[in-house]
């Protein structure tokens, strides 16, 4: 039977040196905060943490990391805006890092809970994370060999549990949670509310009993207060909340360029078309980055002459024409930064799904004031809202959409892409640079359509579309359509096809690009 503690000391006791230790949570939502701070006061040093990111700020992990008592930590995104203590012990070479795709990261754990002994995967094959590891091609397509993930312990939150252990969730705070608890030895799970046996619908139930050794109470939440919601430790979020805000800005989310965004950013171009929606989509059951799924290809003999706009375009405007061209019914992920901007740009009816990696589909616009909710955000870590139809499930599962060939389009911002549509956007390469890959190498390989939003230019002027990436890459020959501030250019098995201009003529472009263009 699970044990039920109302002290967080004695939920983490035991814990020994050299522990690997599982930490659940995105961001704020599902992080188990008062069994990270147990797990302080408790001593246990030369720890090898696994988590998606690696602190904020200087509480949690990062609190955790200061104490100098992780030896190792294996995610997917260490590098955040406020992540200076990882980076520091990172850049002074005190703390290890084994940097995952995040949906290799819950595959793995995933492997380990179900006793699979090492699997073949499509993600990160011929980038610098899959070098030294082995490679097959298995029906015309080539995969990694990746291997399970085992915690000794994993610290886990969750909504509410019964005496026995049975574990239910509350939105995107879903996340890793359900994967980390069948892939360790021992499961401790955090939770604001504990009910008698019975009172759950069995049928609601995510996690079983059989995976959960310990139920931590949250102090001072119980009965009707812990079921009365979403709150969360209100300091802690609204710390979390400013800092989301901050990026927003810098992104562009809250920037004045949306004045820009006019009706005529609304309406398709002369002679654009709409990607279509396979009818029979939910049939095709592989990944379109299969070796016998043709990209998409665009005829020269019905090329379309190119819209020349005023320009350059704003990054509103930009995810404006993202907006526009994304049909009705589309399942789509947007990726985090300049992506996130054209969730503001879909019109209300669209009909088009969102799907957020950290686990949901039919994400609805951003949250504000009173809407906001802790447990219910996006991949960038904003508040969000929910649209009727919505739905949450783990990791592992978010994922599966992802490789399995499941969304229609995905949305990435880049750092350079070439003309053959390879992509590069999750590290510059810099020996001093923090490297972060999230879930971009999953969505990279597995959506059927790839658009990337980036400006065509650097700060100093050097051109982001190129002959070949110096940057490491994401994916290879994924890349369908580039969205920039001077143009749209699809890549197509002929070249690069100019769609749209902004501001450059086709002659400009050609002076100051490197690539061919048509």
């Amino acid at each position: 039977m699970t044990e039920i503690h109302a002290d967080p000391d004695q939920a983490v006791a035991g814990i020994a040196d050299g522990s690997t230790v599982l930490v659940g949570g995105f961001g704020m939502a599902g992080m188990p905060v008062a069994l990270i701070d147990a797990l302080i006061r408790q001593g246990a040093k030369d720890l090898t943490i696994v988590s998606n990111n690696a602190g904020n700020g200087d509480t949690g992990l990062a609190a955790l990391l200061a104490k100098r008592r992780v030896r190792k930590v294996i995610c997917s995104f260490p590098r955040q805006s406020d992540s200076y203590v990882f980076d520091e012990l990172y850049r002074a070479g005190l703390v290890e890092l084994e940097l995952v795709p995040q949906g290799t990261l819950a595959e793995r754990m995933r492997a380990a809970g179900a006793g699979i002994g090492a699997f073949f995967c499509p993600t990160g094959v011929g980038t610098s994370l899959a070098e030294g590891k082995e490679t097959r091609v298995i029906d015309g397509r080539a995969y990694v060999l990746e291997y399970p993930i085992r915690g000794d312990v994993a610290l886990i939150g969750a909504y509410r549990a019964d005496r026995m252990g049975n574990l239910v969730y509350r939105k995107t705070a879903r996340n890793f949670g359900p994967v980390m608890a069948t892939a360790a030895t021992l499961v401790v799970a955090q939770v604001r509310e504990v009910v008698e046996v019975g009172a759950l619908d069995p049928e609601a139930v995510v996690t079983p009993s059989i995976y959960v050794d310990r139920v931590l109470m949250e102090a001072g939440r119980s009965g009707a207060a812990a079921g009365a919601g979403a709150e969360r430790d209100e300091t802690d979020f609204a710390r979390s909340h400013a800092d989301a805000e901050r990026r927003a800005a810098d992104s562009g989310r809250s920037g004045a360029d949306a004045e820009r965004g006019g009706a005529d950013f609304g309406r398709p171009a002369a002679g654009s078309e709409r990607w279509a929606v396979d009818a029979d989509r939910r049939n095709v059951g592989t990944a379109r980055r299969a070796a016998d799924v043709e990209r998409p290809a665009i005829s020269s003999s019905t090329r379309p002459a190119p819209t020349a706009h005023p320009g350059p375009l704003s990054k509103h405007e930009m995810a404006a024409l993202v907006a526009r061209d994304i049909p009705s019914g589309a399942y789509v992920n947007l990726g985090i930064g300049l992506p996130t901007l054209v969730a503001d740009h879909l019109p209300a009816g669209s009909g088009v799904v969102l799907h957020t990696e950290n686990g949901m589909l039919n994400m609805g616009p951003a949250a504000h004031g009173a809407d906001v909710d802790p447990d219910l955000t996006n991949a960038g870590k904003f508040p969000v809202t929910e649209l009727p139809g919505a739905s949450y499930f783990h990791h592992a599962d978010s994922f599966a959409m992802m490789r399995g060939g499941h969304l229609d389009f995905c949305v990435l911002g880049g750092f350079q892409v070439s003309a053959a549509g390879d992509l590069a956007n999750w590290h510059t390469g810099e020996p001093d640079a923090i490297p972060a890959v999230g879930g971009a190498m999953d969505l990279a390989i597995g959506a059927r359509r790839v658009f990337v939003m980036m400006t065509l230019f650097t700060k100093a002027g050097e051109p982001k579309l190129v002959p070949r990436c110096t940057y490491p890459l994401t994916g290879l020959g994924c890349v369908d359509r580039v969205y920039t501030d001077h143009a749209i250019l699809d890549l197509t098995p002929e070249g690069v096809l100019v769609r749209e201009t902004f501001g450059l003529t086709i002659d400009d472009l050609a002076n100051l690009l490197e690539v061919p263009l048509r």
